[in-house]
C-alpha cells in the first residue's frame, strides 16, 4: 500500500530498489510524480493477491496500509509468500482507536476508505499464523530505546499496566517485604 509514494521515495533516497504497489493507480501516478518516482518500478495490485513469484523480494515494508486491507491474514499471507526465507517484514499501524478517530470517520464518509482497528497481540497472531518465524513489537519513540516484546511479554505488559494502581502498590511493598 505505497500510496502516494513518500515512503518509497525515502527507500530510494537510502540507495534502495523500490517496488512501489498499492492497489490505486492515482496513488501511483502521484507517487511517481514525486523526486524519482520515475526510477522505481510500479505496480498496481491487491495487497490479498500479489502478482509476485514465491521468494521474490528480501524486504517488505509496509506503513499504515494493512489496517485498510478487507482481510489483513490473507494480505500477510501473501506478503510472506513472496519473501525469501530469509525476507523480513516491517509493520507501522496505527493500533486500537484508529478507526474511530474522527479523521478516519471522515475518510470512511468521504471516500468509502476501509479503517479498521489492528491491535498490536492480535496482528502479532497474524503475522505468526501467516507462517513468520518471529514476530516482535518495537514501539516507535525516542524514550522506549531499545524495547523490544514478543506477543506473550506484549500481552503480560498490557495486564499488568492495567491493573488498579493500588492493587499494584500493594504488589510492590509485598515484593519489597519479601526482599
Amino acid at each position: 500500500g505505497s500510496g502516494t509514494g513518500w515512503t518509497s521515495e525515502w527507500l530510494r533516497r537510502l540507495n534502495l530498489r523500490v517496488v512501489s504497489v498499492d492497489i490505486s493507480v492515482d496513488m501511483l501516478k502521484v507517487g511517481q510524480s514525486r523526486p524519482g518516482g520515475s526510477e522505481s518500478a510500479v505496480v498496481a495490485a491487491d495487497l490479498e493477491a500479489l502478482p509476485f513469484g514465491r521468494g521474490s523480494f528480501d524486504r517488505a515494508f509496509c506503513m499504515n496500509a494493512l489496517h485498510h486491507v478487507p482481510d489483513p491474514e490473507l494480505a500477510l499471507r501473501e506478503i510472506f509468500r513472496v519473501l525469501t526465507d530469509e525476507g523480513r517484514l516491517v509493520l507501522v499501524e496505527p493500533g486500537t482507536g484508529h478507526a474511530s478517530n474522527p479523521t478516519a470517520q471522515a475518510a470512511m464518509s468521504d471516500f468509502s476508505v476501509l479503517e479498521q482497528d489492528l491491535e498490536a497481540t492480535e496482528l502479532m497472531g497474524y503475522c505468526l499464523g501467516a507462517g513468520f518465524p518471529y514476530v516482535a513489537v518495537r514501539p516507535l519513540s525516542y524514550m522506549t530505546g531499545e524495547i523490544e516484546l514478543s506477543r506473550d511479554e506484549l500481552t503480560r505488559w498490557r495486564k499488568w499496566t492495567r491493573t488498579k494502581r493500588p492493587a499494584r502498590t500493594i504488589g510492590k511493598i509485598r515484593r519489597a517485604l519479601l526482599e
